[in-house]
């Protein structure tokens, strides 16, 4: 790597795919609950998934964005 702030910037990038990730499977996770009902209600409930999915969603981009900033 040219510059050492691109090391960091890959350590965002990683990141910031392992939370698309997490949001991709509580988006999976939510519509599995919505058409049925009952997959794992007592452990997940709907309305904490919908919380996270939407959360993951803001700081992976947050993520990305410090990452392409450090590249």
């Amino acid at each position: 790597m040219k510059y050492e702030s691109q090391g960091i910037a890959k350590m965002y990038f990683i990141a910031a795919i392992g939370l698309f990730v997490g949001q991709i499977l509580f988006g999976v996770t939510m519509g599995l609950q919505y058409v049925m009902g009952d997959f794992l209600f007592p452990e997940i409930p709907f309305n904490v998934a919908r919380m996270v999915h939407t959360n993951l969603l803001i700081v992976w981009l947050l993520f990305g964005f410090m990452g392409s900033a450090y590249y």
